[in-house]
């Protein structure tokens, strides 16, 4: 197979700079080799699905071929987990691996190893494939969806679980499986009848918010829309302006975030927020809806209703009324609180999700999957076992709890009721799960991501001569389809 990561590094931070001329390649991750089997080649007419609309496949309920696997064959078994989670996340991961390792009734022994961030983890991966090191290769990881995808789109090294999950001996119940969104599984199967990864958790893209300072300002409620969003903003800059701290010049309204998934909140509150949900469909993102988002955006810039950071984390800023929005997710919330206390900080605040034309709410949501790599067939179903296990609810909850995200399975809720009471703003959010709509789980999306985030830091770094909305978002579909078709 061809190399991976360090030729598409080049590539990537080239066409990108040719192509959308952003001042720097911003930590751009190593992207999927080529499948061995021919790949539909990206073009820029295929009509691809609408964050803001598409409707996910069902939860999986094809037949399937029984498992035809003695238990007594996986006696000894010993197994390998490579995870990202850090800090009592990872604690309680390794807890959970330990109580399978004492309770389970096949004497499978596992183990769990961090291997640093998400991309770290990625790209160690496919550092392996490059090499055809597989004995190397972990039997199961937790990874993003569209990392899983990636990383089969090299060699084929992910396990369907489609025949995992409905086996009547060793699969999931029908409730079990109805218990996670339909969103959260067509994450997970780019391909009809192939589910690559198991839903973990879920984080979603929020709008952190200040109401007492939303109030003396002279708002009764949290906006609706982005015009309303705009004026709450640019009111919060005035009062900071007036206030003339010299330590808080040029704060006030929202911090800018360029990152993915904040983009695509953005252009799904126009009606716009186009992306792919399968691997033959390819990118769009110069529409009519998408350039009102980047005007909008380009347009609060320029007033300076939004802001550059000048600090690695918005905490201190929201806490000090430097910022009356900010975009997170779940696990800024418990940091958020914390931080609040630090600085006594007593301002009421929430999270909304973000404010749409139209009215409906949707909450933009990726997250972990589990993936089982390729060992053969015992090794395979061991990994599918200790998967099956750590999802089961009193186990997804209990690494909620440690990690801030959100359960893949609504029957782990029951069990955070606690954990709910003491971070209200977290029982506000998990309460859209009916307005989530997944963010894609193709392999593209793994370096596509990065390109729509180079584009965003151009609308907040504009060159003198600033292009157009529709200029601007055709240098990303060009830059897009470049990047995926050089795809090594």
């Amino acid at each position: 197979m061809k190399p991976g990561g360090r030729r598409f590094l080049l590539v990537f931070c080239t066409l990108v700079a040719l192509s959308l001329t952003a001042a720097a390649c911003q930590g751009a991750s190593p992207a999927a080799a080529a499948s061995p089997t021919p790949s539909v080649t990206p073009t820029l007419t295929t009509t691809p699905l609408n964050l803001a609309t598409s409707t996910p496949a069902e939860t999986p309920t094809a037949t399937s071929v029984p498992i035809k696997l003695q238990s007594s064959r996986l006696k000894g078994t010993q197994i390998l987990l490579q995870h990202s989670w850090s800090g009592a996340a990872r604690k309680a991961l390794e807890d959970l691996v330990s109580q399978f390792n004492r309770s389970n009734p096949w004497g499978i022994t596992a183990s769990a190893e961090q291997v640093g961030d998400g991309q770290l983890l990625y790209a160690q991966l496919e550092t392996r494939l490059a090499k055809n090191d597989y004995e190397a290769l972990p039997n199961l990881i937790a990874a993003a969806p569209e990392q899983i995808a990636s990383l089969n789109d090299q060699e084929n090294i992910t396990v369907n679980l489609q025949p995992y999950l409905l086996d009547a001996q060793y699969g999931l119940k029908p409730e079990e499986q109805k218990a996670i969104a339909d969103a959260f599984w067509a994450q997970d199967r780019p391909m009809l009848g192939v589910q690559m990864g198991l839903p973990a958790q879920r984080n979603l893209a929020l709008l952190f918010y200040n109401s007492s300072w939303a109030q003396e300002l002279g708002f009764s409620k949290a906006p609706a829309t982005p015009e309303e969003f705009q004026t709450q903003a640019c009111a919060a800059t005035k009062a900071v302006k007036d206030k003339a701290d010299p330590n808080a010049t040029g704060t006030g309204g929202w911090i800018v975030s360029y990152q993915a998934e904040t983009l695509m909140s953005w252009m799904a509150a126009f009606g716009g927020g186009e992306l792919p949900l399968r691997p033959s469909q390819s990118y769009n993102f110069n529409t009519p809806a998408n350039q009102k988002a980047t005007a909008f955006l380009s347009g609060l810039f320029d007033d300076g209703c939004a802001w550059l950071s000048r600090q690695p984390t918005p905490y201190a800023y929201f806490a000090q009324r430097q910022a009356l929005f900010y975009s997170g997710d779940l696990t800024d919330i418990d940091v958020q609180a914390r931080i609040n206390a630090h600085l006594s900080a007593s301002d009421t605040w929430t999270v909304i999700p973000y404010p749409t034309t139209g009215g409906q709410t949707r909450v933009a949501a990726a997250g972990l999957s589990y993936a089982v790599l390729r060992h053969g067939d015992v090794p395979d179903l061991a990994a599918w076992l200790l998967a099956r296990w750590l999802n089961q609810p009193e186990n997804q909850a209990a690494l909620s709890k440690a990690s801030g995200t959100m359960p893949a399975s609504r029957a782990a809720l029951a069990s955070l009721a606690d954990y709910e009471t003491a971070h209200p703003q977290w029982k506000e959010a998990v309460g859209w799960a009916d307005s989530v709509q997944p963010l894609p789980g193709v392999g593209s999306w793994q370096a596509a991501q990065q390109v729509l985030s180079d584009a965003g830091w151009q609308v907040f770094h504009p060159r003198p001569t600033p292009d157009s909305p529709s200029t601007l978002l055709d240098q990303l579909d060009r830059t897009m389809y470049d990047v995926l078709l050089h795809r090594p």
